[in-house]
This record gives C-alpha cells, structure tokens and sequence, in this order.
C-alpha cells in the first residue's frame, strides 16, 4: 500500500472486510506504521479510533463489504479470504448465495487492481480460521499473480 501511495499519492486504496470485528488488527497496524486513513462509521470502531473518522483528503480507507456499495477505489484490498470469514461463519445460518454476492459486490468495487489475500491463520474472538475461501476456487487462474511471503 505504501507502494502504490509513493508512485500515485492521489491513488484511491479500499481495504474491505467481511465484517468489522476483524479490522482492529489491521486498523492498529496501519496507525503503528504512521498511514493515515479513514474508518466508516461504526459504532464499536468509533469507541478505539475516534480521531481516524471523516478526515478529509486521505485516499486510504478501511470498510465493510457492506458499507462498500456504490463506492468505489482505484486500489481495492480483501484480506482474510478464509472459510468462516468470507463466506462469514458467524450468524445462524449459513446463506452461501449472500455470501457469494457479497464477495462479487467487493470484487467490483476496483477500478484499476484488486488484491485478494489470506494468512496462513488468523485468530480471533470466534476461533482460529485457517481453510482459504471456497470463493478462491471459483477465480479463473488466469487473473493470478500468487506471491507468497
């Protein structure tokens, strides 16, 4: 991310998780690293961040999927692309067809690059996820560029 702000300062960065309970870490990593970006409103986020929101003429932002709608970025990022994370395991039932529109709904938010990742693992407070997404399986190779590290 750093990289694509040296070589274009004005670029657009989205970074869009499934839910967000699991944007904290990333949140505290970004801050640690003196970036500077914007959180959509959000009522726990607001609490821990308070001096992160609505700030003006910053290109990098931090979102849900759902929140995403309609917006879109030059550079679009989803990590966490594990099984119970996206598709979301959290919840009463499973509705895999939302779950898949969703993630269409993030995929088409890019308008130059879109970078899907996952950890090897990721804890959180609903468990250790370490099964990449079904969604990964259905992307024509094609559009790969695996980098690993």
């Amino acid at each position: 991310i750093k990289y694509i702000l040296e070589l274009n300062p004005t670029a657009t960065i989205g970074i869009l998780f499934r839910n967000f309970i699991y944007m904290e870490e990333f949140i505290k990593f970004f801050e640690s690293s003196n970036i500077k970006f914007n959180i959509a409103s959000n009522p726990f986020l607001e609490n821990i961040f308070k001096h992160k929101f609505h700030t003006t003429n910053i290109t990098l932002s931090f979102l849900t999927i759902h929140s995403s709608k309609g917006l879109e970025w030059d550079y679009v990022f989803i990590p966490l692309l594990l099984e119970g994370i996206i598709p979301s395991s959290i919840g009463d039932a499973l509705n895999l067809e939302e779950e898949k529109r969703l993630f269409y709904v993030a995929l088409t938010r890019a308008k130059k690059e879109l970078f899907l990742s996952y950890p090897l693992s990721f804890y959180s407070d609903f468990g250790l996820f370490k099964t990449p997404s079904q969604f990964i399986e259905n992307i024509d190779s094609s559009f790969f560029n695996i980098k690993r590290g």
